[in-house]
């Protein structure tokens, strides 16, 4: 639950951060906090931290969508906030850490691992914009 809530705290600051309207913060902190959260059980049930984001990334921009019909707001508006929390800042940190003081395997290990979340967040979401793309046509073809 403290994961969450720290999560929450995280993409709150950032939608303050990117000047999104009060009345929004409320649900695009919630988007956050729950994307980390499924990050946390997918990487705990799979021993993945790229599992881990790949769903993570793919729930926030789920719920991005949904909340982006719904409020008439932009997708990105729920989706960035959201997914700050699961860049992976500490491996790129490390990676650099471990060139400085030449351990190239361990550098490489962190990289990699930096590189495929990179990759997860980006397939989560560009998933996720693929299936509202999807709900969007199915839905104006029912209509005509």
């Amino acid at each position: 639950m403290h994961q969450f809530i720290f999560a929450f705290l995280g993409t709150l600051g950032f939608t303050i951060f990117f000047n999104s309207t009060k009345n929004i913060m409320l649900i695009t902190s919630i988007v956050g906090g729950l994307g980390w959260s499924i990050n946390l059980l997918f990487a705990n049930l799979t021993n993945s931290s790229v599992i881990g984001v790949f769903f993570g990334a793919f729930l926030v921009g789920i719920l991005g969508e949904i909340a982006a019909r719904i409020l008439k707001y932009p997708v990105t508006t729920f989706v960035i906030p959201g997914i700050i929390t699961m860049v992976p800042g500490a491996g790129c940190y490390y990676t650099i850490l471990y060139i400085t003081k030449s351990e190239y395997n361990t550098a490489a290990f962190y990289g990699l691992e930096t590189v495929l979340i990179s990759i997860s967040i980006a397939t989560g979401i560009i998933l996720s914009a693929y299936i509202g793309k999807i709900y969007n046509r199915l839905k104006q073809n029912r209509n005509d």
